[in-house]
């Protein structure tokens, strides 16, 4: 009885801090860029655009096809917040039976706070929808299957793989995760005295097996579409390329100024080597725990591991890229200080915090590598310790906006006059004039970059497959040309230009009989028959 109150109370807990952490987000207006894309993406397909074919952009279909799911009754900036704050619970909850199954239930409770935190402050852009969240939910799912007993049966093995499938759904880099799921077998081998062999081949199969099954399955619908080549394109050419700009501008910013992205060999040098110095080092680390019969923190160890070469696999640095280690490491962070705690002393004990806090320095430094290295090998200065403000000083803030609001001390306008900037509120008022100019079903396009929820908000699926004409569309070779083809076969209602027009689409309009009116948002074109042409 005393067990079960025990659980309820930290359970409490963890919503009660759940709760308070992620309020906040729940009245931010829409300004997140890649959050308003797959919003974007997510409600076109709802409005029967086909991915990859008729809406396009450089990464696997999950989070796409996430967005859709939170879109169908409508787009809504609150109902993708909500599915954030849902996955970041799932989460927590994950790592709270993980670390209860790896420890103790003290263990279980801390790493699930810590991952609470890490998930939700707005530093690590706890606050947008990314890809990467709902990947390590779906990677945390698969570890906490395989690591619920030891050895792992089979039934489990297959379904632990499955769910470290699903994570690659999201992003090539939860590629990490399966590594270290695979491993999982030989580890209980090693930690029970003895070297990997047969008993262990069958369930690293059967993980690979269900890994790749759930990847297979995900690929029928995108077949049965048509879409499968400009998928494989997407895998193998585009989300490389992205990849290789990130090592060649990561430290400096800024579009690239071609298309001859390879980067020097010095840099894929450096590259190469850190990818396997991070996995040799967990492998390592693993190894070392394993004979020691420390089995939990051995599968920890190496899972960190690997999601630390994932974090640390391009010098783009974005803060969200941290996410996908949060798990592994607070798990870690858990066990390092329960192991110190135990000893008793001042001294230990001292160590064990410090062992929590080093949380935040191990994400900072694991984004700030890469880039350091990057612009090292390419003769820059080395670029800011804290990237994306993840000193964490926008936190006091975030909250301090938040607790004012709550005190009436502000109004709702006031609050979110905080997150004024590139997307917010012009993204509003975009969305308003495509859905004054245009009816209900009617493709649209806005001729610029700078926009990322407008589609969504209008209500209106695009007429070209670039949603969004970002780093994707200028990395992707002969995208203007394409852009123009889709505008021709599929001529926008309206056209809004946020930046100057190239000749070849001014002829374009022109020729269809569109015409030109002025609006505040920028140049705006009406096909003919349009709402509000002046001839109309």
């Amino acid at each position: 009885m005393l067990r079960r109150r025990g659980t309820w109370i930290e359970g409490g807990v963890l919503l009660t801090v759940l709760g308070l952490l992620r309020a906040p987000s729940l009245i931010e207006p829409p300004w997140s860029a890649d959050e308003g894309t797959y919003a974007n993406i997510g409600r076109s397909l709802d409005l029967g655009g086909v991915l990859y074919r008729t809406v396009w952009d450089n990464k696997p279909p999950g989070v796409y096809w996430l967005a859709a799911a939170v879109t169908a009754p409508g787009a809504s900036v609150l109902r993708v917040r909500i599915a954030l704050l849902v996955l970041v619970a799932a989460g927590t909850a994950l790592v709270w039976v993980a670390g209860r199954r790896l420890g103790s239930a003290r263990v279980g409770l801390v790493a699930a706070l810590l991952f609470a935190v890490l998930a939700s402050v707005p530093n690590f852009d706890g606050n947008q929808l990314n890809a990467e969240i709902p990947g390590a939910v779906f990677a945390l799912a698969g570890m906490t299957v395989l690591v619920l007993r030891f050895p792992t049966g089979r039934i489990r093995a297959v379904g632990g793989g499955a769910l470290l499938g699903a994570a690659l759904l999201f992003k090539a880099t939860f590629a990490a995760d399966v590594l270290a799921g695979l491993a999982v077998p030989a580890l209980v081998a090693v930690a029970a005295g003895r070297r990997p062999g047969r008993a262990e081949l069958v369930p690293t199969v059967l993980i690979g097996a269900g890994a790749l099954a759930a990847v297979g399955l995900a690929l029928i619908p995108i077949a049965l579409q048509g879409a499968l080549p400009a998928f494989v394109d997407v895998i193998v050419h585009q989300d490389t390329r992205y990849a290789q700009w990130a090592q060649l501008t990561g430290p400096r910013g800024g579009e690239p100024a071609g298309f001859d992205l390879t980067p020097g060999l010095l840099v894929q040098v450096l590259g190469i080597t850190r990818l396997i110095a991070v996995l040799a080092a967990g492998a390592v680390v693993a190894v070392v725990l394993a004979r020691r019969r420390l089995l939990a923190a051995a599968v920890v160890a190496w899972w960190l591991g690997c999601d630390l070469a994932a974090c640390m696999a391009d010098a783009r640095g974005f803060t969200h890229y941290a996410q996908q280690l949060e798990a592994a490491l607070s798990l870690a962070a858990a066990l390092a200080a329960a192991a110190l705690w135990r000893r008793r002393r001042p001294a230990w004990r001292v160590l064990a915090a410090a062992a929590l806090m080093a949380v935040w320095p191990v994400m900072i430094g694991a984004l700030f590598l890469p880039r350091a290295e990057a612009a090292l090998a390419q003769g820059h200065r080395l670029p800011p310790l804290f990237l994306e403000g993840s000193s964490g000083r926008q936190d006091l803030g975030y909250y301090a906006r938040a607790g004012r609001l709550v005190l009436g001390r502000i109004g709702l306008d006031a609050y979110r006059a905080a997150f004024a900037g590139s997307q917010y509120p012009a993204d509003t008022a975009r969305a308003q004039v495509l859905r004054r100019h245009s009816r209900p079903g009617r493709p649209v396009f806005v001729w610029g970059w700078t926009s990322s929820w407008v589609y969504a908000l209008a209500d209106r699926r695009p007429a070209s497959r670039f949603i969004w004409m970002n780093s994707a569309y200028h990395l992707y070779h002969g995208a203007e040309r394409l852009l123009l083809a889709d505008l021709e076969s599929t001529p926008p209602e309206v056209l809004l230009a946020e930046q100057p027009l190239t000749p070849e689409l001014r002829s374009l309009l022109v020729g269809r009989g569109y015409a030109r009116i002025s609006d505040p948002m920028g140049e705006c074109w009406l096909a003919p028959g349009a709402p509000g042409r002046p001839d109309a």
